[in-house]
């Protein structure tokens, strides 16, 4: 089954989360290629922060999208180098993506921070997989078995 989702139920989570996200205080945001992208650009407006950092992680070997030529580990892409990793120590980092259906790109992202600093990690996503029993993800809308199709994708 696929669902479909538009612009304003986009917007409507953003709004919705925005109390939520002012709790944490977060000193800077780190927006996921390609999907935390375009929430991040948007949240800017919700959520009042004026920039991100995006961060690439790849799945998928030399570029490809073809489910047959994944990574056995994802790599991150461009990595924030470490004068600005340094400067994220002891503080509040909002993670951006559009889904959380695996875990492995928050796994990823986890292993990768803590190697560098010490900082405090949170998570926003549109879509939560059910079957991820973290608490420290912020969503709107929970996936079971369908096929989640945002509005800058092509359906």
């Amino acid at each position: 089954m696929k669902k479909n989702l538009t612009w304003s139920d986009i917007e409507n989570c953003l709004k919705n989360k925005s109390k939520e996200i002012e709790k944490i205080k977060f000193d800077k945001v780190i927006a996921l290629a390609r999907g935390g992208l375009p929430i991040a650009s948007l949240a800017q407006y919700y959520w009042n922060f004026r920039n991100f950092i995006p961060v690439d992680v790849n799945f998928y070997k030399n570029d490809s999208t073809k489910p047959n030529e994944n990574l056995s580990q994802p790599d991150i892409k461009n990595k924030i180098n470490l004068y600005e990793l340094y400067k994220l120590q002891n503080k509040n980092i909002l993670i951006i993506d559009d889904i959380v259906d695996t875990g492995i790109t928050i796994k990823t992202i986890e292993k990768y921070f803590k190697k560098y600093t010490n900082c405090n990690l949170f998570y926003f996503s549109i879509v939560k997989n059910k079957l991820i029993n973290r608490k420290d993800i912020i969503y709107c809308f929970e996936k079971e078995d369908e096929w989640i199709v945002f509005p800058w994708e092509r359906s």
